[in-house]
């Protein structure tokens, strides 16, 4: 397999928190229904900080963490933010203290169970920060805020890791894309499942919001020399955005194996159509999609990520986007526990449906 090497020594780098590999199943329902053969990765799965790809991501930087000898970690995100529930969890097992600021929007649900719950749970010092009306906190904003945050630490003499959201982009204390890094190697250890199954997957779609799951199976196919193409389904910005953030995450990759991956522009494919009214807002197409998978699979999604990726996955079959022999794979990033914090928004439109 091309690039195994490679690929074998990064796994040296890292701290193996779950059992690898996580499953690979055929939906066998949603294939019949949908003509299109559809395997689904069950990062759900991973067995440890309630599941999703953050934790595998975690695999990596906590290594990167204990290197540098912190003893505390400051990182930030939505109120219902998978990445700081993740965080909160790995940190504890190492005797790390997490530190998380939670962004909300006004129109967002107030009840602080799902992730904030686990976060608690996990002994976390949270701050939640408001914004005003329905519009995302400036960019500008959050960074005064968790600047101020992090001087305020180091006063109090901590040895702080300021890790960026999904340790997606390099910054803060990262200066490697380690959930790049990660989803190079799952784009490996999920190719010698299909190797196993006998089949050859044309696509792997997932929702992409970080960008770094995106990067990292991008160069795993690429660095493999295999045809299978990455589609990210975005849940927050826009096509455009999200491939000037996909493609800074590609060459951080490249330059730390060291590589030149030759990625071409239209190698980057993101669809911006199924982002609906907003980051975490839940609309009836998705509480649709979540509904579909539940009952003809036994499989739940959430309502951030995989629920508005398999809106756009369900969409796509049936405008013609897929070839009805080609093989997908669809990429269960987790998040579920954000289904309880949406709970009166999604029994609203369940209940169109009864």
């Amino acid at each position: 397999m091309k690039g195994l090497d490679l690929v074998e020594d990064l796994r040296k780098r890292k701290e193996t928190l779950f059992t690898h590999p996580t499953p690979l199943e055929r939906m066998k329902n949603i294939s019949s229904l949908t003509g299109v053969e559809i395997f689904i990765k069950r990062e759900d799965l991973i067995g440890c900080g309630f599941g999703g790809n953050k934790i595998r991501k975690m695999e990596y930087l906590i290594e990167d963490i204990k290197n540098k000898g912190a003893d505390t970690v400051l990182t930030w995100g939505g109120i219902q933010s998978n990445w700081c529930r993740a965080m909160s969890s790995i940190c504890r097992i190492f005797g790390i203290e997490p530190y998380l600021i939670l962004f909300k929007r006004k129109n967002l649900p107030d009840d602080l169970g799902g992730n904030v719950l686990l976060e608690n749970f996990s002994g976390a010092k949270i701050s939640i920060v408001e914004g005003e009306g329905k519009k995302l906190i400036k960019l500008d904003d959050i960074w005064e805020i968790v600047s101020e945050n992090l001087q305020n630490l180091e006063k109090m003499g901590r040895k702080t890791y300021l890790a960026p959201i999904g340790a997606s982009i390099p910054e803060g204390s990262m200066e490697v894309s380690w959930g790049g890094i990660a989803y190079l190697d799952c784009f490996y250890e999920l190719m010698e499942q299909c190797d196993t199954l006998g089949i050859e997957p044309d696509w792997i779609v997932h929702a992409t919001g970080s960008g770094s799951t995106q990067a990292g199976l991008i160069a795993g196919s690429k660095l493999m020399g295999v045809k299978t193409k990455i589609l990210g389904i975005s849940v927050s910005e826009t096509k455009v955005k999200f491939e000037e953030i996909v493609r800074f995450i590609l060459e951080n990759i490249q330059n730390y194996i060291q590589v030149n991956l030759e990625i071409k522009d239209e190698e980057i494919k993101i669809v911006d159509d199924y982002i609906g009214d907003g980051y975490g807002i839940v609309s009836r197409e998705l509480v649709n999609s979540i509904k579909i998978v539940a009952e003809k699979e036994g499989i739940f999604l959430d309502p951030v990520y995989t629920g508005k990726a398999m809106v756009g996955l369900l969409d796509l079959i049936n405008k013609g986007f897929f070839k009805k022999n080609e093989k997908i794979i669809f990429m269960h990033t987790g998040g579920l526990p954000a289904l309880f914090s949406y709970k009166e928004k999604l029994e609203e439109f369940l209940k169109e449906q009864r």
